[in-house]
Parts: C-alpha cells; structure tokens; sequence
C-alpha cells in the first residue's frame, strides 16, 4: 500500500508531453530547431483556410473577414495579430525605413556608379526621375524617387518586393489567398502567451471558425501549434479507448476462461499496480512524460496481465498455491528479469519516447510480478477450480507424444520459414515524420492547397548559432552571402533590413570611404546644378542630399528594420537567430552541404526530421536489436546453466524475427521511429513464451510428470491478451499508436506459433525422445564432435573413391593395388577413430598374432565404431560386411576392389574367397554375432565364422571390443566420451580340442569361452568410474544445480564409489538409504545388473526425478519414505550415505538398531559421514552441508547433528555389528565405516 501510494502521488505530480520532438534524437540541432520553435516562434504563423466545393470568391473572402473580426474580439491576449488583407501601410513603412537608411542599403554597385557619374550621366537620370513623377500615379511614388533619385536601394526594395506573404501565399484584390486561389487565407501569429497556452488559444479559434462556416463554407487551422493540440487530442482520446477496448476483451476472455466473476479484480489488480509503479516512477526521475510512452499502455496492460495469467492457469490445474508458486516463480521470475533487461535497452537509445518507455515498462513488470508472487496468493478464491480437470491435480505421466504431427508441424514451419525468407529483405523504414503525427483531413487540405506538390519549395531555416546575438547574426550573415553566391536567398530578408553590428560599421565605413574629404561636397553642388537643369528645384533632393553630407553614424548604428520572418531563442547556454527561406526540394541538400563548411551555422528543415528518424530505426533498432539478444541469452545462458537450453529457448526467437521480417516485408509493414519499441516487446514478451515452453518441457523431463498442458495453456491465454491489448491499438486514431499494433501483433502471433511448435521438435529431438528411449541427450559439444566424425567419414569415403579411381589409372598388378586400397582404408580408419577427441582409447594390436600366419579374426560388434578399429589395424586383413556396405554409393567400390567379403554370397562362395585370401597372407575379419548389440551383451554367434575356419584349416584370432557401443550405439547418431578398449586373446589353432569337434561344437565352446573372457574384461572396465560420464548425462538439462552436483560429487567421492562397488556382491540386494537423486544406486547397478537395487528418500521431489532417471533399469526400486520409519526388507547391503547427522543421536541408534535387523547373513551395512572432530577438515564438511541445506538441495527441520568415532563405534556395539574403517576423504571429515555383525 505505501508503494502503490508513494507512486500515485510521484505521478499526480508528473508533466505529460506529446511533443514529435520527443521521438527524435537528444540531436543538438533538433534541440536548436525545437528551441526556435518554442522560444521564437519559428513555427511561422497560424495559417487558417476558408474554402468549400463550389463557395464563389467573395464567400471566402466575406468568411475570412468575419473570422478576423471574431479573433480580434475574443483574442484576450492570446493573438498578437491575425489579418486576412496585408496592412500597406506596414509595407510603406518598411519602404520608407530603407530610403530613410540610404548608406546602409545602398548598393556598392550603383555607389560606384554614382561617384563616377559625370554631368551628362547626373541629367539623365534625374531626367528618368521626372518623367517618373509627370507619369499618371506618379505622386505616390513622389517621396522614394526624391529620397532616393539614383535608386541605390532599388535592390534591396526588388527583393523585399518579392518576398510573398508567409513566403506561399497569394494577394489578389487585397485579400490572402492560397496560390491555386481555391481557399482565402488569414494569418495568424500567436503572442507569447498563446504560445504558451495552445490548448486555450486554439479553442478559442475554433469557436471562432465554427462561427463562420456557414453555406458549405469550411474552415482548418494548419501550424505547429494546431498539430500539437491535435496529436495531444488525439493520444488522449486513443489512450483511453483502446484501453478500455483491450480491457473489456480481456474480461470477457477472463469471463469465458475461468467462468468465476471473482477473478476480475484480482486479474486486473497486478497490472494496476503496477502501471502505477511504473508512471510514478518514471515522474520522480524524469520529472515529465512522453505522451506516446502512455500510450502504448494498452499494449504493457496486456504484458502485465501476463503474469496474473501464468498464476492463475497453473493455480487453476495444480489447485494448490504453494506448488504453483514453487512451479511457476522460478520461469516468471526469469521472464520478468529478461523482459525487464529488454526494455531496460531502451534506455540507450536516443529518442526520449523510447527511453520513457523503458523506464515505465521495467517497473510496471516488476510491480506486476511483485503483486503476483507476494500479493495475489493471499486473494485467490478458496475455492476456484471446476471438477473437471481434478485428474490434472498432481499432473499425470507423460504419454508416448505423437511424432508424427510435430513433425507435420516442423515440416510446415521450414516451409513457412523459407517462403517468408526471400521477403525479409525487403522490410523498408518509413522516415517521414509525419506519419508520427496526426493531420486531420481539413487541416491536411489547408496544407496541401498552400504548399501544392511535395515537390513545390519547402521551408528552410539557416541559423546562426553564437555566444551572443550579435555573434549569431554575424554567422548568419556569412551564410546567407554564401548562398547568395549560389544564386540562393534572391528575395529580402530579415537580416537585410537589421544587419549586425559589424555590417553597419562596414557599411558605414564603405559610404565614408567613398566620399572622402570633400567628394561629398562636390556631388551634393552637382547634383543641385543637375537638378536645376531639369526643372527641379535646388533643394528638391535635399533628403538624400542630407545623408550624402552627413549621415548619422551613431544613430544608423542602432537603427533597425524588422521583417517576419526572423526567429531568436536560446538554448545551451547559446543565441540562435535564424531566417526562413523557401527552397525546393532538390536544392535542400545542396543548401545544407554549403552551411557545413560554416562554424556555427545549422540547417533546419522538415526533411531533417526523416532524417533523424532514418538514423534513429537504422542505429537505435540495431543497438536495441544486439543489446536484447545479448542480454536475453546471457539471462537465459545464467539461469538454465547450460548454453544447449539458452539456444533453444533462444531460437525460436530468433526464428520469429525472421518471420516478422518477412511478414512486414510481404504486407509492407514499415519500421518507423515508434513501432521499434515493438522489437523490445517482441523480445521481452517472446522469452517469456519460450521460458515458459522449456520450463514444461524441462519438467517433464526432469521428472517424467507432464504438467506442458498448464504451461502451454499459460502461454496461450497469455499471448492471446497480448495480441488483444497490442491490437486494439488498430482502433486508434492516431499513426503512431496503428504502428504499434501492426508489428506488434504480427510479432507475437509469429512467435507463438514457433515456440509451440519449434521448441517441442528440437527438445524432442535432441533430448525429451531421446531420454524416453534409454538415450543419453545430445549436448552441443556432443553434437558438434558427432558431426564432425560424421562429415570426416563423409570426406574420407569421397577421398577413397578418388582414390580408387586413380589406382585404376595406374599400369599395376591388381594384388598390389588391393594392397594399396586396403592401406589407405587403414589409414583414412585409424585417423577417423583417432580424429575423435572425446573417446578414449585403449587399443592392444592384434597384428603381432597374424604376422606369422594369417587367420580369421573375430570380434564383438556393438557399434559403427568397431569396423574403424578392427580396420586400422593392418592393412592385411579384410572383412566380412553386409549387403548394405557392399552396395555403398560412396565406399562399395572401394571395399569390393579391395577384396572383401559379402555375408550373403553363402558359406561355400565365402569358403573359396577366404582360402585365396589366406593363400595370399590376408586375413578376413568376421564378427560372428552378425549385427551389433543394442546393450553392449554378446548376442548368439552365427557359425559361418568357425566354418570357414574348420574348413580352410586357419587359426582363430579372437579380439575382445569394450566400450565401443558405450561410445556409439546402434540406431544413435551421438558420439559420446567413453573408453574403447581392444584386447585380443590367444589365437584358436585348428582341432584345439578345447572347444570340441565339428563347426557346431566349436562355434558354442568358443562363445562360451569369449563371454566368460569378456564378462572378466567388463568387470575390470566398468567401474564407478567408467560410468561417471553415463552419471552425469543422467541428470543433465535437469537443473543446473543437480547436474554440476552431480559432476562434482563423482569425482568427490569416486574412491567412495570404486570401494563400495568392490565390496558388495556383484549380486547383493541393496538398500540405499536417503538415496537422494540416486547417484550411488544408478552406479552400482550399472556396475552390476545382478544387482537389485531399493533406494528410499523422503524427498518427494528428488524420488521424482530418481524414479524417472532410473525408469529404464528394472533392478532399481525408487521409494519415497525416511530411515526411521521406511520399511527395509532383507538386505546383503544397506548404504547410508550422508544421512545420520540430519537425524538426532536417538534417531541415528534407532536407524542402526533398523538396519542391524533388516541385515541379511553374511551383509554389511555402509555408512558415509561426516564424523565430528577439532580439525579444519570437519569444519569444511559443517560448511558445505549448511550451505546445501541453505539454497534448498538437501532439506532439514531440525539441526545437524555430527557424532565422533567414538560415539558411532558404540552405537554400533550397542546394535551388536563391529566397525570397519575402510575409508577417509582428504578434504573433509567424511569417512565410510563398514559395520558387519558380531
């Protein structure tokens, strides 16, 4: 409450904007360009338009009086002046001013003139000056032609001459017009205080056209401040209805959902608060607020709604607070953070609406989530759930999912994927700014009759910017003369008629310098001669005279003309003055190439603006684009602890942003300035989604009980309320807004439909179908290794058939090309198997036993793997292969030509090829059993192998292969790390009578013979050790704390592990005792599978996922219960690792005494623990368990209680077992006592 307070008072506080300017870059020349428009009113004026289909001239023109009238009326300070017919006296007065200036106007060119004019030139112009004045209306013009006879000012009145009203508008009978004379005209320029006050000086003008438009006569107001009230208008009026839009959509899904009126508020009630949160926020750091930041409130409410939706779905299937609070605050959390992050990027980029968004969304997420987890699970109704989903209640266990339809639908997504693609390409930016802003049609009528085409001239602003006034009208100067030079700026301007400083003592200076001493003098005598000879009088020039003998320099110095159209302001400490001049559109870029080379001279137009916004979609789309992906990867790469997970949660964003691409390039959805936000939204709300997709499936690989019904509900209903409040924006009125809604709902469908269908595939894939079948996951590590066996045996097939080719081209005997083929097959072989880093090997050669005679060679088969190593070893041997390898596309050839055998030509075809083999010093491998073995036991030998021997006469090599169908097993594409191991045994010579007689006989006894050897070289391997790498893929993509505990606690305890493998019976029957996860249950029933295995665990959760790891091993039993009160049934071994100091000394002697009874005879009982003692080496062990116990892998009620040697050796007395003491760690106090009876 005090939150939600101090936010509701930080935001009552807060100034709202819906100024363009806010969209735009923090650029110092749009902070200038904004200042002149503030401060100086370089908005230009008002333009108010009368026009109407078939309204004759003097309608207009009656209308655009009356509006006059009525703006003067009801001005209250609000107008500074509004005319519709150009004051002439105003004109004279500015005309008067220049001939009254004459040496500051003059010009050098006709100054020239007149100083070295002589008599005859002097009378023929004050000739021209009389015939001017005898001429019909010469009169009015009378005072200029006295004042200024020689017209040295004349250019200066042409150019002021051709300045038009507001620079576009026409005068026709004395009346404003548009050029095309289609619409009068009035100008109005706000005074201070109107600028100030848009919204009451635009009512008031509306009251005003309102008035007037009468007979189909209609009326618009075009300018800055028009379009800011509007825009302001409009988001307002937007805001509030697409908000109410979305919201009352969202109830009625809410409504037909959950079909309980109780939930309303309480859906409604985290993305209030946390609205709230994130306004009040933003006000107290900024202080003010973007108005389009608001606005895209709708479309936050929605992601807000998000978590309430994610609660209250799992709540609605689970129907038990504290397990969905334990199921769903971990992905929540982890969205919120990501998606937080996500906006947080927004905070980099340059546009202030961008940035106001971040800061809103972060904090209104975060109040959302905090009202969610800490808030919400006080106020749900007790009772909620219909009856019909209670068999949903604890979950169900996953069912055989339907490969068929998800790859129906992996299918259909790559086909998508790849029609979308070539459109991607073809997204454009639509840098126009006033597709940001909102130009009601009237208005857009005022504009269009007054600027025509898009290609009529446009306003440009040239300013000077200096540390004073003076010094920016000096800069502006500098660049109007240049752009003068370029045939540029022809009309006057402001600057003209009130020059700086420095041009008026230049110009001063410049008319003295040409009347030096008494030059002026002698013209003035002269032209008074001249002037008599015309019929003048002698004193009829005398004000020009007067300023030719002796103007007032001090008074010129501060004398000044103003003309609209010059605009002062301030900023940063600095002066800008600037003139507006109207230039066409192919020339604004060569006019803004000449002022760079200036100091302190700026360019401002409207064009300027699309430019800005083209930079802002390329660098802060891009910026924010890299910054999400970085800091939505590295999130998901910290929180999942695996960089598999965090890519393929990751992917189907990535994916989803090339459909988004490719969606806006075939519907012409443009990036702008505003709709770039959405890329946050897309990235923030589309990790959501996919969070939430892994969690399930994460979850039910963890522990075999699918609650994705519940997840994938959450996402749906969730994205579904996005979608609602993203898109109710299209009912906005507003640009903007619209823009949002396009991409956003585009965004967000395209990224449901590959979370749901993407995501499923690849974890099924590389690991959910995988785990069901029996198979370890794929890693990225595996996966590359897998792959680069895979291409290096695609490639060394390719180089072989090259090969083969070559040797065909060479004039040699076929033998030795054989030989040669078999080489380089036992080399390309041997560098395969060698080329695989990850598996290790322990190769005893079989070659030394066919060096003297060649024989038959037989092996084991579990795996691919095992044709690489029996192949590498000499390249005098050849082997028996199917029909499949013999008719190879890419090394059929190869092993045809080489000489090896088919096994289904028949025996006695066979018989005859191997006789010639051996015959010439090769042997033939066969493996007897025909197909590899799916679990590493040696299937039943055929006795083609034994035949063929018997009948040729040849001696039998047998060779034991291990570990081969561990590294690779049949029907898996996955290379894992392993040990293979070849050991050859001593060669069978014919008739050894050992094995019997006869082909039959032989072929059962040396199989017999082979297994028991066999079964002797797997007890030697296969040790705790050996299944480390098994043990930790068993709890892999499970937690990335079970899974690194996992790891660490087999290389921890692997002298633990070896030991109790060697100490119980290969065949015992065990009972592990606070089993945990499983990990020495799984281990000694790998080592064993005679073993049977009972592990109990009071845990519930780690019996889940120790009964779900240990589904596929018959042997092992998973119960959930405690030692104290578990029922233990007989037993050759009860293992009670870690398990005694959670107990009280009572509880530990009624454990023992349980065990003691439940020990069968001849048993043992094993018990690891942490025995107390003085040394370091216990406190170690009191400091780990208590850091397990605080961050929640183990659980106690109570506190651990650690006993001596002492106190545990007459426990076990007490019980009637002795004590041994068969191990110590180095590292801490655990020790592992071997208790047997008395």
């Amino acid at each position: 409450m005090l939150v939600a307070a101090a936010a509701a008072w930080s935001a009552s506080r807060a100034r709202f904007s819906t100024d363009l300017f806010d969209a735009l870059p923090d650029d110092p020349s749009l902070r200038h360009y904004r200042v002149l428009l503030e401060q100086g009113g370089a908005q230009g004026p008002i333009t108010i338009g009368f026009f109407g289909v078939g309204a004759d001239r003097d309608s207009l023109v009656s209308a655009a009086d009356r509006f006059v009238a009525l703006a003067h009326e009801n001005a209250e300070g609000l107008v500074d002046s509004v005319f519709c017919r150009p004051d002439a006296a105003l004109a004279e007065e500015l005309l008067t001013g220049i001939t009254d200036r004459i040496p500051l106007h003059a010009d050098a060119q006709r100054l020239r003139w007149l100083v070295a004019a002589d008599d005859r030139a002097l009378d023929s112009a004050l000739a021209a000056v009389r015939n001017a004045l005898a001429a019909p209306g010469g009169e009015f013009d009378a005072e200029r032609l006295l004042t200024d006879p020689f017209g040295l000012t004349q250019p200066l009145r042409d150019r002021l001459l051709a300045v038009a009203f507001d620079g576009s508008a026409a005068l026709i009978d004395g009346v404003l017009f548009s050029p095309d004379s289609s619409m009068a005209v009035a100008l109005l320029w706000p005074s201070a205080e109107g600028a100030a006050d848009t919204e009451r000086m635009m009512d008031m003008l509306n009251r005003c056209m309102d008035t007037v438009r009468s007979g189909g006569i209609r009326s618009a107001a075009f300018g800055a401040a028009p379009m800011a009230v509007a825009n302001r208008t409009a988001i307002g009026t937007d805001s509030m209805r697409t908000s109410a839009v979305a919201l009352a959509l969202v109830l009625l899904l809410l409504l037909w959902y959950y079909r309980d009126l109780r939930f309303m508020p309480i859906f409604l009630l985290p993305p209030l608060f946390g609205f709230v949160v994130g306004v009040g926020a933003l006000a107290f750091l900024r202080g003010s607020i973007s108005g389009l930041a608001i606005g895209a409130g709708s479309a936050l409410l929605g992601i807000a709604l998000d978590y309430s939706f994610h609660f209250l779905t799992h709540l609605r299937h689970r129907r038990d607070v504290a397990a969905t609070l334990r199921e769903v605050t971990a992905p929540m959390l982890l969205g919120c953070v990501t998606t937080v992050l996500a906006f947080g990027a927004l905070s980099f980029a340059s546009s202030r609406v961008l940035a106001d968004l971040g800061v809103i969304a972060g904090f209104m997420l975060a109040g959302a989530l905090f009202m969610v987890l800490l808030v919400l699970p006080h106020f749900v109704p007790a009772v909620h759930v219909r009856r019909s989903i209670s068999n949903e209640e604890a979950g169900s266990q996953a069912a055989p999912r339907p490969r068929a339809g998800r790859w129906i639908a992996l299918l259909g997504i790559v086909i998508v994927t790849a029609g979308l693609l070539p459109f991607a390409s073809r997204v454009e930016q639509d840098a126009d700014p006033e597709r940001l802003s909102l130009i009601p049609e009237d208005m857009r009528q005022v504009r269009d009759r007054m600027e025509g085409s898009r290609d009529r001239a446009v306003p440009v602003f040239i300013t000077g910017v200096g540390g004073t006034q003076e010094e920016a009208r000096q800069r502006l100067e500098d660049a109007i003369a240049v752009e003068r030079s370029a045939g540029r700026a022809e009309g006057a301007l402001p600057c003209d008629l009130d020059p700086s400083e420095r041009t008026k003592q230049s110009k001063l200076k410049s008319w003295s310098d040409v009347f030096q001493a008494d030059g002026a003098v002698r013209l003035a005598k002269r032209i008074r001669e001249a002037a008599v000879r015309n019929g003048f009088t002698p004193d009829a020039f005398d004000g020009f005279l007067q300023q030719v003998e002796g103007y007032d320099r001090h008074g010129a110095a501060h004398a000044g003309l103003r003309l609209p159209g010059e605009f002062i302001g301030s900023a940063d400490g600095e002066t800008l003055v600037a003139v507006r001049m109207m230039v066409p559109p192919v020339e604004v870029d060569a006019v803004s190439d000449r002022m760079t080379a200036l100091d302190g001279v700026e360019v401002m137009h409207r064009g300027m603006l699309g430019a800005h916004v083209a930079q802002v979609i390329d660098d802060d789309l891009s910026g924010i684009l890299w910054r999400t992906t970085a800091i939505v990867f590295l999130a998901l790469l910290i929180t999942y602890g695996r960089i598999e997970l965090a890519l393929l949660t990751f992917l189907p964003m990535a994916l989803g942003w090339t459909w988004i691409l490719g969606l806006c390039g075939l519907l012409d959805i443009r990036f702008d300035l505003v709709n770039i936000m959405v890329c946050t939204f897309i990235f923030g709300l589309g990790d959501d989604y996919c969070i939430f997709t892994t969690e399930g499936l994460l979850a039910r690989h963890r522990t075999g009980t699918d609650h994705t019904r519940s997840f994938r509900s959450a996402v749906v209903l969730s994205a579904i309320t996005t979608i609602i409040g993203t898109g109710a924006l299209f009912l906005a009125a507003h640009p903007a807004l619209r823009s949002i809604a396009a991409l956003a709902v585009t965004g967000m469908a395209a990224l449901l439909a590959v979370a749901l269908t993407v995501q499923p595939a690849l974890f099924g894939l590389f690991i959910g179908d995988r785990a069901e079948k029996g198979k370890q996951p794929f890693t990225l590590l595996a996966l590359l290794l897998s792959l680069f066996a895979f291409s290096y045996f695609l490639l060394g097939c390719i180089l072989l058939s090259v090969a083969w080719a070559l040797f065909m081209l060479v004039p040699a005997p076929k033998r030795i090309k054989q030989h040669w083929t078999r080489s380089i097959v036992r080399l390309f072989a041997g560098s395969l198997v060698y080329a695989m880093a990850n598996v290790r090997k322990d190769i005893r050669s079989f070659a030394p036993l066919l060096k003297d005679r060649p024989a038959i060679v037989i092996a084991n088969h579990a795996s691919f793997i095992d044709i690489l190593a029996m192949l590498m070893i000499t390249p005098r041997a050849v082997m028996m292969t199917n029909r499949w390898v013999w008719n190879s596309p890419f090394f059929g050839r190869v092993v045809r030509y080489a000489g090896f055998l088919r096994s289904e030509d028949g025996t006695e075809l066979n018989v005859e090829r191997a006789r010639e083999l051996i015959a010439q010093g090769v042997s033939v491998i066969i493996f007897p059993e025909g197909t590899r073995s799916r679990d590493g036991r040696i299937g039943r030998f055929h006795k083609g192998a034994f035949h063929i021997a018997e009948t040729i006469g040849a001696p039998i090599v047998p060779v034991l292969l291990h570990g081969f169908g561990e590294a690779m097993t049949k029907g898996d594409a996955l290379l894992k790390n392993a040990t293979i191991t070849m050991r050859p045994l001593p060669p069978i010579a014919p008739g050894d009578p050992r094995f019997g007689a006869g082909a039959r006989d032989r072929t059962k006894g040396i199989a017999a013979w082979f297994r028991s050897e066999y079964e002797a070289l797997r007890r030697d391997r296969e040790t705790p050790r050996y299944f480390q790498e098994r043990l930790v893929r068993a709890f892999t993509y499970k937690g990335p704390a079970l899974e690194w505990h996992t790891r660490i606690k087999a290389r921890m305890d692997e002298e633990l592990h070896a030991l109790l493998n060697k100490r119980i019976p290969a065949d015992a029957r065990i009972a592990d005792l606070g089993s945990g996860h499983g990990m020495v249950t799984l281990l000694l029933h790998w080592c064993s599978a005679e073993r049977r295995v009972v592990a109990v665990e009071r845990d519930r959760d780690k019996v889940a996922i120790a009964k779900h790891a240990a589904r596929h091993w018959p042997g092992i039993t998973v119960q959930e219960g405690d030692a104290l009160h578990a029922p233990i049934s007989e037993s050759d071994a009860i293992i009670l690792k870690d398990v005694l100091h959670y107990l009280r000394p009572e509880e530990q002697r009624h454990v023992l005494q349980r065990c003691s009874q439940a020990l069968a005879p001849g048993g043992a009982i094993h018990v690891r623990d942490g025995f107390r003692s003085s040394d370091e080496r216990h406190a170690r062990t009191r400091w780990t368990e208590r850091i397990a116990v605080a961050i929640g892998f183990n659980r106690t009620n109570q506190p651990m209680e650690f006993i001596s040697r002492e106190e545990f050796e007459g426990m076990a007395t007490a019980c009637g077992l002795r004590v041994e003491w068969a191990h110590a760690s180095r590292r801490t106090s655990n020790e592992l006592a071997i208790m047997t009876s008395l």
